[in-house]
């Protein structure tokens, strides 16, 4: 006997009454973002050092823009229970160090931090509409250990930049690109 499934009922049984043609693994996606799925992790710790340019490497982050640029990143964040450690940017680009959940991908993340503050500057009153960002970014996972350093790294954007002490694994944003040239370490 076929019963109607009764929530919170083991999705594997309730495959079972589902039409034949839809795939199960639509089903079971489906099931698991309206539960929680990877909610229910009891521990993950996913550290990213983010970067990504402004458009053709433009120096469009001024400081109001900045103040713009971080207060809608932290919003997105907080929309994707994504945990933001530090922000820094100079004029031309932005680092973001985050920690993401199992259920969000990096990608994903990214598109929308780029895409929500390239909207929210582009929409100010008096914007120009010509705020945007490069294609490309840049991703690198760390450990635990590492976090107060990379936090204290991208905090101090600014004064890496200024006294050329950057870090050039730290400043790529695509594979092609070599990062900011070190003139003194």
């Amino acid at each position: 006997m076929n019963r109607p499934a009764r929530s919170g009922a083991n999705p594997i049984n309730r495959v079972r009454s589902l039409n034949r043609f839809q795939p199960v693994f639509t089903y079971l996606s489906r099931w698991f973002e309206t539960t929680g799925g990877s909610e229910r992790m009891a521990y993950w710790r996913l550290y990213y050092h983010l970067i990504w340019a402004t458009h053709q490497r433009l120096p469009l982050i001024t400081p109001s823009v900045e103040r713009q640029i971080y207060g809608v990143i932290l919003n997105k964040a907080r929309e994707m229970a994504i945990v933001v450690y530090a922000i820094g940017s100079v004029e031309d680009h932005v680092h973001v160090v985050v920690a993401i959940p199992p259920k969000v991908a990096v990608a994903d993340c990214i598109k929308n931090f780029k895409g929500a503050s390239s909207y929210y500057v582009n929409h100010q009153p008096g914007a120009t509409d010509k705020f945007a960002w490069q294609d490309g970014y840049g991703a690198l996972t760390f450990g635990e250990r590492s976090l107060a350093d990379v936090i204290a790294y991208v905090r101090n954007q600014k004064e890496h930049h200024n006294g050329e002490t950057v870090r050039s694994l730290y400043e790529r944003m695509s594979a092609d690109e070599n990062g900011v040239v070190i003139v003194a370490e």
